[in-house]
């Protein structure tokens, strides 16, 4: 589970408690997609990867194998039908083991920038053979004054006179401070990917 899957499945967090369970099930019709992107002319597909699929508990000690193996059958795919993976390390869904203290867990806790330093690390070793062009995070002011400060994206920590959201739904949080502790800790972890990738992969 991510922080997405969490906050999703918390009433009153999402439209008519609607949760990302299936969306638009790529998972099982990723063949369908490329024959489709295939057909368009498409020649590269800018794509995520799930942190939590490939390490459940976001460090490096524990692997799903199984998780592993989609990105590769994917990106095999990918390639078979002409189009170049262009791929994202992070777009918002931290795995929530690395969440659960709630008041220094995830972006907010000081060792996070070198977790994530691992996980791209271990990312650029196991994929790096069929990805060349990779991105470290997406959009990192949404996740973090989404997240951190108006607490309407996960983890939806926020301070309760921010708004009525934050009063109804609650779940902690400082909006004054938390979402540039995050952006600090994110800059970091971008800064060591880039030196990870540039000084043993590229």
């Amino acid at each position: 589970p991510s922080i997405w899957d969490t906050f999703s499945h918390t009433p009153g967090r999402v439209a008519k408690n609607q949760t990302g369970d299936v969306a638009d099930d790529f998972y099982h019709r990723y063949p369908e997609d490329i024959a489709m992107m295939q057909k368009m002319g498409i020649g590269h597909f800018r794509m995520s990867l799930s942190w939590p699929r490939i390490l459940p508990k976001g460090t490096v000690d524990q692997v799903n194998e199984e998780g592993v193996q989609f990105y590769n059958d994917l990106f095999d795919a990918l390639w078979a039908a002409g189009i170049e993976p262009w791929v994202t390390l992070y777009h918002w869904d931290l795995p929530q083991a690395l969440d659960d203290h709630t008041d220094n867990g995830g972006w907010l806790n000081p060792n996070i920038s070198e977790i994530f330093n691992q996980y791209a690390d271990f990312c650029f070793k196991t994929f790096g053979d069929k990805v060349k062009k990779w991105l470290t995070f997406n959009e990192i002011s949404t996740f973090a004054w989404g997240g951190y400060s108006g607490g309407y994206h996960a983890p939806g920590r926020c301070s309760p006179e921010v708004n009525s959201w934050c009063k109804e739904v609650g779940g902690g949080g400082n909006t004054s401070t938390e979402p540039y502790i995050v952006v600090h800790h994110v800059m970091i972890a971008h800064g060591l990917a880039v030196q990870t990738y540039r000084n043993k992969y590229q």
